[in-house]
């Protein structure tokens, strides 16, 4: 399972079209679209630039809608990344609604604890939208398995502590974690931060793992070389997943 991440807006709004429309086609399992925010903790330095690059040009939640609209008839799921601030701000309910109107199978909320979420929950629950949860290597067992046991969809494990971006060390407890959250959940399991390159992919592969999520190369290739080559990039590193 490959997931590929997007900044909505980035470069332009037009653009972020083009390349949802081309990595389904490309070999995308999953497109995962973020909400440019201005105070994105999770973020490093590229996805940063690309939110920042989105918030300029004038991008508003009106564009997110629009672009859900048009490309509402791909066959691949579509999972939102937001900051809980940008929901609340909206309305949670009318946020939930909004999504699931426009076919979306997913919502991260990667700044909101799990025991914070009792609200979110229940409308997701619902409505029908699945909340994918975030387990980091330092999040304690008991945790790690109450979290991934909430999964109805996929679990996002992240590769190491920090923020997003094309740091490429993986934390040395990633193996067995996979192996624990195995067994406690047949959901799938897919490592995201950092992930560049084949022979990452297929060193995640061997571990275990389900899938990978691919944010900041991405959206580095995306920003300095347009959607084509990203398109032809997301084909490769799939056949590395799935040869």
């Amino acid at each position: 399972m490959l997931i590929a991440y997007l900044t909505a807006g980035a470069p332009d709004i037009n653009t972020t079209k083009e390349a949802v429309m081309k990595l389904a086609k490309k070999g995308a399992d999953v497109i995962e679209i973020g909400v440019p925010y201005s105070d994105a903790l999770a973020d490093g330095a590229i996805l940063q630039k690309a939110s920042k690059q989105a918030l300029m040009n004038g991008f508003h939640l009106d564009h997110l809608w629009n672009l859900l609209s048009e490309v509402n008839e791909i066959e691949v799921p579509l999972v939102i990344l937001a900051y809980y601030n940008q929901i609340w701000h909206y309305g949670v309910e009318k946020w939930v609604k909004k999504l699931v109107a426009h076919n979306v199978k997913g919502l991260i909320v990667p700044d909101l604890p799990y025991e914070e979420s009792k609200t979110l929950r229940q409308i997701c629950d619902r409505y029908g939208l699945n909340i994918i949860w975030l387990i980091s290597p330092t999040t304690n067992k008991t945790r790690a398995q109450e979290l991934a046991r909430a999964c109805k969809d996929w679990i996002y494990v992240i590769s190491r502590t920090g923020v997003t971006g094309l740091e490429t060390e993986f934390d040395k407890q990633i193996p067995k974690l996979i192996g624990e959250l195995k067994k406690v959940t047949k959901a799938p399991i897919a490592l995201g931060f950092g992930i560049s390159k084949s022979e990452q992919v297929k060193l995640v592969k061997s571990w275990g793992a389900d899938g990978v999520i691919i944010g900041s190369a991405c959206m580095q290739i995306l920003l300095e070389k347009g959607v084509d080559q990203l398109s032809e990039w997301i084909s490769v590193m799939k056949k590395s997943f799935c040869p």
